[in-house]
C-alpha cells in the first residue's frame, strides 16, 4: 500500500515553517525603528552583498533538496528529517525576502532624502498642509478601518497640527512622540485634539 501524503506533514510543516519565518520575519526587523536605523546605516555594497549571500543560500539549499530527491530514485522516496527541512525552509525565505528588505531601504533612504531637502530650504505653510495630508492618508491605511481620524493644520500660524476623530489622548501622545523628528522639520508646534477632547501635546 502506498504512503500517503500524511506520511511526510512533518517535514512539510517544518519547511513552510522555515521559509515563513525567514521571509516575514527578515521583513517585519527591517520595519521596526531598530531595523529602519540598520537600513539607514547600510550602504549599497553591503545591501548587494546581503542580496548575494541570500541568493547563494536559497540556491544552495535547492541544489540540496533536489539532489537528495534524485538519489532516492528507483525507490520510495523519502523526505529529509524535518529540522533538516526547517534549515531548507530557512534558506529558501532568506532570499524571498528580499523584495520587501529593498523596498523598506530604498523607503528610508527617500525619507532622509526629504528630511534633507527640508532642512536645506525655509518650509511653508503648503508643506505642513502637505505633511497633513500625507498623516491623513497613512492613518487611513494603516489604522483602524473602523474608526476616522480627520488631520488638518491651523492656530498660531497654521503651526498646529490637529488630529479630530476617535482618537484617544494616550494614543495621540504616542503618534505624537514617534513623529516629533518629522513634525519639527515643517515647524509644528505642537499637536492637538478636538474642542470636545480637549488634549494638545507639546512638539
Amino acid at each position: 500500500m502506498e504512503n500517503g501524503l500524511g506520511e511526510y506533514a512533518p517535514q512539510i510543516v517544518a519547511m513552510l515553517l522555515g521559509g515563513l519565518t525567514t521571509s516575514l520575519g527578515t521583513t517585519w526587523l527591517v520595519r521596526k525603528p531598530r531595523g529602519h536605523e540598520m537600513l539607514l546605516s547600510a550602504k549599497v555594497p553591503g545591501i548587494a552583498l546581503f542580496a548575494i549571500v541570500s541568493i547563494g543560500l536559497g540556491g544552495g539549499a535547492i541544489y540540496w533538496i533536489v539532489t537528495s530527491m534524485l538519489d532516492s530514485v528507483g525507490g520510495q522516496p523519502e523526505l529529509a528529517s524535518a529540522g533538516a527541512l526547517l534549515l531548507f525552509g530557512l534558506a529558501i525565505g532568506l532570499p524571498m525576502s528580499l523584495p520587501g528588505v529593498m523596498l523598506a531601504w530604498t523607503d528610508a533612504r527617500a525619507n532622509v532624502e526629504k528630511k534633507q531637502e527640508r532642512k536645506d530650504r525655509v518650509v511653508t505653510e503648503d508643506d505642513r498642509r502637505a505633511y497633513a495630508e500625507d498623516l491623513a492618508r497613512q492613518l487611513s491605511e494603516l489604522g483602524d478601518r473602523e474608526r476616522e481620524v480627520k488631520v488638518s493644520i491651523g492656530g498660531d500660524g497654521e503651526t498646529v497640527l490637529k488630529l479630530e476623530g476617535d482618537l484617544t489622548a494616550k494614543e495621540a501622545e504616542r503618534l505624537t512622540n514617534a513623529l516629533r523628528p518629522d513634525l519639527k522639520d515643517v515647524g509644528f508646534k505642537r499637536v492637538e485634539g478636538s474642542k470636545r477632547k480637549n488634549w494638545w501635546a507639546r512638539v
